[in-house]
């Protein structure tokens, strides 16, 4: 049972230590790019309208 638990133990210290390797010696290569992107005609709620979601859905017609 002692030698599943540090083929495990291994396992979990090895891997990480092995990826930090690689990605400090590989080239980089691949680039990641992200946007956000945001709705600047966004509704708020109005919190005097006691119907706020059906006037929500009554004016509305674009889906969010």
């Amino acid at each position: 049972m002692k030698s599943k638990t540090a083929k495990v133990m291994m396992a979990l210290v090895l891997c990480p230590l092995v990826m930090l390797f690689l990605s400090l010696v590989l080239p980089k290569r691949y680039t990641a790019t992200m946007s956000l992107m945001l709705d600047p005609s966004i509704r708020l709620a109005r919190p005097d309208d006691p119907f706020n979601v059906i006037s929500d859905v009554k004016e509305g017609g674009r889906g969010r």
